[in-house]
């Protein structure tokens, strides 16, 4: 009986390790993804090191299952720096790499799956992505300036880092590129001519002993600085003397200010870009041409004066009898007034001040002290031939003119 219960044990194990094995072998294959694609940075580019952000094509997976990638970073290429259980394509390194040094990368790729839900039938393989090379730049070139700007012709200067070999410079613009190598120590450049009015961007690479780059940029332009002047995005503007003050008499119409950033809360308008109060108060050197500011009270009180109005303050509706306004004002776009008379102006000394939907215009000044409660404002308006002074509030919004004073 003993040898009868004995052989039925074995029996029932045999029997369930085969249904097991069965089972097991019923369960269709979870397959790994396909290899990631390195996207940046590029195989044998020379990026900044300081704050760079790896980029990656992600492989599909077959059974759509979600997907983390494990980075490999080495300097030899058989030593590696694994950052591991990456969730998105990108992966960012601050102050982690040297400079002007050679890197090998590479990705791992791998299914994940929440824990209970693994599939029982995994396979067993390691994808990798192609292994690439990118080189740490080096410091470059500091200390970059533009000393001159005529009609014709830039010039630039800067210094350079002891590790300097030479530096390849190249000037470009929408027609054209050339490209020159200047030895150490040259620290300066004149490009003759040149196109005027023609934007133009200037890159040093500045190659070290190791053969390693960096590259930096400047956009300039031809032009003629006795007649003219620009702003950040490269407008061209004409300042008109205007008794004690030189003006830019077109509205500013920049979106960015020098350092390129981006102007936010800005209307752009068919007369011209309308900016918050706000923004020309705490920022208003910051994107006009270079040696203008946006005009306070005190510059349109002078100008108003100058144009035959004789209160020295701003309020309501002064210089009527002297039609200042109407002085400003364009020729074309303003209602009649509702006597019927024309509401359009002359538009004299360059100013071409034209209306919102052909009945008013806000200019917006710069308060002549933070502490002041004001958020000086001037209005043009089809009904009127003076010029009416207010105060609205910090994200009001209008045009800016610009002013520099000559006494």
């Amino acid at each position: 009986m003993k040898t009868t219960n004995s052989l039925i044990f074995a029996l029932t194990i045999i029997l369930l390790t085969l249904h097991a094995c069965s089972k097991d072998d019923s369960e269709p294959m979870n397959h790994q993804p396909d290899s990631p694609t390195l996207i940046s940075p590029a195989n044998e580019e020379s990026v900044e090191p300081t704050n760079l952000t790896f980029h990656w094509e992600e492989g599909k997976d077959p059974e759509g299952d979600s997907i983390r990638y494990d980075l490999y970073l080495s300097v030899d290429g058989q030593t590696w720096d694994i950052f591991r259980n990456i969730k998105q394509n990108s992966f960012k390194m601050e102050n982690q790499l040297e400079r002007s040094k050679k890197y090998y990368w590479k990705l791992k790729a791998q299914n994940y799956f929440p824990v209970g839900v693994q599939p029982a039938n995994i396979e067993n393989k390691e994808v990798f992505s192609e292994t690439s090379i990118f080189y740490s730049a080096n410091e470059g070139i500091s200390q970059l300036k533009t000393t001159e700007i005529k009609e014709r012709s830039l010039s630039f200067s800067w210094e350079e880092p002891e590790v300097t070999d030479y530096i390849e410079i190249t000037i470009s613009s929408d027609k054209n590129e050339t490209s020159q190598k200047v030895e150490k120590g040259t620290k300066s450049i004149t490009f003759d001519q040149l196109e005027p009015n023609q934007i133009y961007t200037i890159s040093f690479k500045l190659f070290d002993n190791k053969g390693i780059y960096s590259l930096k940029s400047i956009r300039e332009m031809p032009l003629d600085t006795s007649k003219f002047v620009r702003d950040p995005d490269f407008n061209i503007y004409e300042p008109r003397q205007i008794g004690d003050q030189i003006w830019i008499t077109e509205p500013i119409i920049s979106l960015h200010y020098w350092d390129g950033t981006e102007i936010s809360k800005n209307r752009n308008r068919e007369y011209g870009h309308e900016y918050q109060h706000y923004t020309i108060q705490k920022h208003d050197i910051d994107f006009v041409p270079k040696g203008f500011k946006a005009a306070n009270t005190f510059d349109w009180e002078q100008l108003e004066v100058f144009l035959g109005k004789k209160e020295s303050n701003l309020d309501y509706w002064q210089g009527e009898e002297t039609q200042i306004g109407k002085k400003l004002k364009s020729k074309t776009g303003w209602k009649n007034k509702p006597n019927g008379e024309s509401g359009n102006g002359e538009a004299l000394y360059g100013f071409d001040i034209k209306p919102i939907d052909g009945e008013y215009c806000y200019i917006i000044l710069k308060k002549p002290h933070w502490t002041d409660n004001r958020w000086p404002v001037v209005l043009f308006s089809y009904e009127h031939d003076g010029i009416a002074g207010g105060s609205s509030t910090e994200m009001s919004q209008g045009l800016v003119f610009c002013v520099k004073n000559t006494n």
